[in-house]
């Protein structure tokens, strides 16, 4: 059953940090404190027990990215409750971008295993935006950006990540690959026109 209590919570204090950061920058946002705790939790809880990853794929579909697997959509549970705070933070999303009309297009929870990394790329721009959230992440695997010259790291720790507009190709990657038995927990969210 959807938590609607956890919901008006999670969406006030998203609203709240996002209102609080700056829209002076060339298309990339570093994020902490993005959900309660308590969502947190649950993304964790979650994650842990959840038994049915499927693979993901390149973005043509056509090729299964190795060593890590997503879940979509589940109703009635912690991840049709953050899609929604999500969804209620598309104004707040589109006055940081500088870009009107964005429009929601869903959230992604990652498991990344034993050898995922990914070399340096751009976003499809067809996902205008984007949003990563670590809910469980180690030191050594932060995300990396080339930005205005410069190797920016994120910061890896719980529920801090990034916002990137992908029209502009901010080149970015994972340097270091998830060590054994250790499972990197991400949220995604995605926006476009």
């Amino acid at each position: 059953m959807i938590d609607q209590d956890l919901i008006k919570s999670g969406s006030t204090h998203l609203k709240s940090m996002l209102a609080s950061l700056s829209t002076d920058h060339n298309g990339l946002i570093l994020i902490e404190d993005v959900f309660t705790d308590h969502i947190i939790e649950k993304l964790l809880k979650f994650c842990i027990a959840a038994d049915d990853w499927e693979p993901q794929l390149t973005a043509d579909n056509k090729t299964v990215v190795a060593n890590r697997k997503k879940i979509s959509w589940r109703y009635d549970c912690i991840v049709e409750e953050t899609h929604t705070i999500l969804e209620n933070a598309t104004p707040e999303i589109s006055r940081l971008i500088k870009r009107d009309n964005l429009v929601f297009g869903g959230v992604n929870l990652w498991k990344d295993t034993e050898g995922y990394t990914i070399k340096p790329h751009t976003d499809n721009p067809v996902i205008q935006t984007s949003l990563q959230v670590y809910i469980q992440n180690l030191p050594t695997l932060s995300t990396i950006f080339e930005y205005d010259g410069n190797l920016v790291h994120t910061n890896p720790n719980t529920n801090a990540g990034y916002i990137s507009d992908n029209l502009i190709g901010i080149p970015h990657w994972l340097p270091n690959a998830v060590p054994a038995e250790f499972n990197r927990y991400s949220l995604h969210a995605i926006w476009s026109y």
